[in-house]
């Protein structure tokens, strides 16, 4: 007799409530839940996750796409999200999802479906990420499809029937999306016991074999890939962040493991692995472990697993084994500090450079009773903080005029630095902006479009907005020129005033850009408005940029409007 199979109701509705943050008005339901799965599991952030989406009429059986170059992959996603169990997930669905790949077959197929798509999102999505060129190129297809019900018998046995053809989609349905779900709810470690072989005579240990504190050993990839709840992230619950998207570091571990001469010498150049355990004892040279977890090298472990049949017996990887009792604070502070010390990001090599330090000390100095300047990762901070790379992209989007790029923090401490925090950019500087940003998050709420305002970019465009309406105010430009008489400092109340002054005429010019780009927004056709594109173009940011400044000098010509003036 058949397993009957059924959708968990009590997953279907945990589920259902982290969607719920994603939804917006003129946002399909499948979308939101495609939002949250780009950025829960594929780990894309939320630009990126929002501007991959395009399920709109039109999209011809396709809600998202992104380009994987390091492994030279078109990624296609579905979704297909229902209001209500009981219901199951049959082969319907995946067949048409299956049709429309024919899509992607060839270079001819991709500039043909540009063409008769009426979806200017997919469009945008085919024609900028050079999917015609990639597909011509030799690029694959890798096809996603997710579900917050559970597959049924037909549809597993159609993905089977498929498969044999040569298309393999990735299902995530409400099955294998469940153990996700318990990860975000700290489900801390895989409770399946484990034997790992360890590489004979390439290991030791702190403390007895049936009881060791501490194991370094050398692990054959082939033998970690075996390890359970790598397929639905278990075992990744003490990772700072899931993995299954494009990262720099995926990409050379995948060209390494592509280029298998190089094989032997992965223990030479990789970090390798953390694996912290309840429980661990050795014998002979497997390693048995008790309630364990993977909480630092997240990255390298997908891409072994998801490259599995390129692995040979050569790679070997370094793998600390750390066995923590039943006590969380121990695993807790080891995920925190293999990932900290490992991750280097730009910021934190720019963490002691002489700007950046002085930047903070006149900052605290200045403003520390109210925001701490945080300029290092990990550093212990009571109170409200500023992280410096936030107000790099403050800065980028106010001072340097280019909000367009504002969502790209690599540039922050990358190519746009030195015109970031440029010579005469001081701690007022950065205090006035993050001031003014503060008051835009207030203003979110009255744009009217949704989307538009769950839209990172949105912040930055505002932003921008203000700062050009000030540098056409005589009062304006002595504020940008010099804001600290009109900011308060510590340990001076006299200084509250012109501040709560000077936050006042800022709050004007605020509910004035929002209105603004309501109405620029209504104007385009409110749903068919596409943001995605045209926060990222600096024309259409220029033109956005005129019209408001033209409606700015109308409304003060018509004394609906008074210019912008500071406290005496």
């Amino acid at each position: 007799m058949a397993r009957q199979i059924h959708s968990d109701p009590t997953a279907f509705l945990k589920l259902e409530s982290h969607v719920q943050q994603y939804e917006a008005t003129g946002r399909t339901e499948s979308a939101a839940f495609l939002i949250w799965f780009l950025q829960a599991i594929y780990r894309l952030d939320d630009v990126e996750a929002q501007d991959a989406v395009c399920d709109r009429k039109g999209d011809l059986g396709f809600d998202a796409l992104t380009v994987n170059d390091g492994s030279q992959e078109i990624v296609v996603f579905q979704a297909k999200r229902k209001e209500k169990t009981p219901a199951t997930l049959g082969d319907s669905d995946l067949k048409k999802f299956v049709g429309a790949l024919k899509h992607f077959e060839t270079k001819e197929t991709v500039d043909e479906a540009v063409q008769a798509s009426t979806n200017p999102e997919l469009k945008r999505l085919l024609t900028t990420n050079k999917v015609s060129e990639k597909i011509g190129s030799g690029y694959s297809v890798r096809p996603i499809f997710i579900s917050n019900i559970t597959a049924d018998q037909s549809a597993a046995s159609y993905l089977r029937t498929v498969s044999a053809t040569g298309v393999h989609i990735d299902l995530w349905d409400l099955q294998r999306i469940t153990p996700v779900l318990k990860q975000l709810e700290k489900e801390w470690f895989v409770v399946e016991p484990f034997k790992l072989r360890l590489a004979k005579g390439k290991y030791f240990l702190n403390g007895p074999k049936n009881n060791p504190s501490l194991v370094f050993a050398s692990v054959s990839a082939r033998e970690l890939v075996r390890l359970p709840g790598i397929d639905d992230t278990r075992v990744f619950a003490q990772n700072v962040r899931l993995g299954l998207g494009r990262t720099r570091v995926n990409n050379e571990i995948l060209e390494t493991i592509k280029t298998k001469k190089e094989h032997s010498k992965f223990l030479t150049f990789h970090n390798g692995l953390t694996i912290v355990a309840q429980h661990m004892r050795l014998h002979q040279n497997c390693l048995h472990l008790d309630k364990y977890s993977v909480c630092n090298g997240c990255q390298s472990l997908l891409t072994f697993y998801n490259n599995r049949n390129a692995i040979t017996d050569d790679l070997l990887v370094l793998v600390r084994f750390v066995q923590v009792g039943e006590e969380r604070k121990s695993a807790e502070a080891i995920a925190y500090r293999t990932n900290n010390q490992n991750a280097i990001s730009l910021r934190d090599l720019n963490a002691n450079d002489s700007t950046q330090v002085q930047l903070k000390a006149e900052f605290d100095q200045l403003f520390g009773e109210q925001t701490i300047y945080d300029i290092k990762r990990g550093e212990e901070i009571e109170g409200k903080t500023l992280n410096n790379e936030y107000a790099g992209q403050l800065l980028l989007a106010f001072n340097v005029r280019e909000p367009w790029s504002s969502h790209q923090k690599y540039k922050v401490f990358g190519d746009r630095e030195s015109e970031i925090f440029a010579y005469g950019v001081t701690a007022a500087h950065v205090r006035l902006v993050q001031l003014i940003a503060e008051e835009i998050d207030e203003m979110l709420l009255k744009i009217k479009n949704e989307r538009l305002r769950k839209y990172s970019l949105t912040k930055f465009i505002l932003l921008y907005l203000i700062g050009e309406i000030l540098r056409n105010e005589r009062d304006g430009k002595r504020l940008l020129v010099d804001p600290k008489p009109f900011l308060q400092v510590n340990g001076h109340p006299d200084s509250r005033a012109p501040q709560t002054a000077m936050m006042g005429e800022i709050k004007k010019l605020a509910n004035f850009v929002v209105t603004e780009l309501n109405y620029f927004v209504e104007g385009r056709a409110d749903s068919d408005y596409d943001y995605k594109t045209e926060f990222k173009s600096p024309k259409h940011v220029k033109e956005l940029r005129s019209e408001v400044m033209k409606a700015y000098d109308k409304d003060k010509f018509n004394k609906r409007a008074t210019p912008f003036s500071l406290p005496a």
